[in-house]
């Protein structure tokens, strides 16, 4: 199970363009990691990009 630092660790090495390659990436359903994006948002640690 993915946690917020594997989802913050991913992000920080810049190779994850997309919830879909993120979630292979940690090996997550989408619909978690989507849900540990929000609450990384939401506690300041990652920003919203626009595509």
């Amino acid at each position: 199970m993915a946690t917020l630092m594997q989802i913050r660790a991913a992000l920080e090495d810049g190779q994850a363009r997309g919830l879909k390659q993120l979630s292979r990436q940690v090996d997550a359903p989408p619909a978690l990691v989507e849900a540990i994006l929000e609450r990384l948002i939401a506690l300041g640690k990652v920003e919203r990009v626009a595509a």
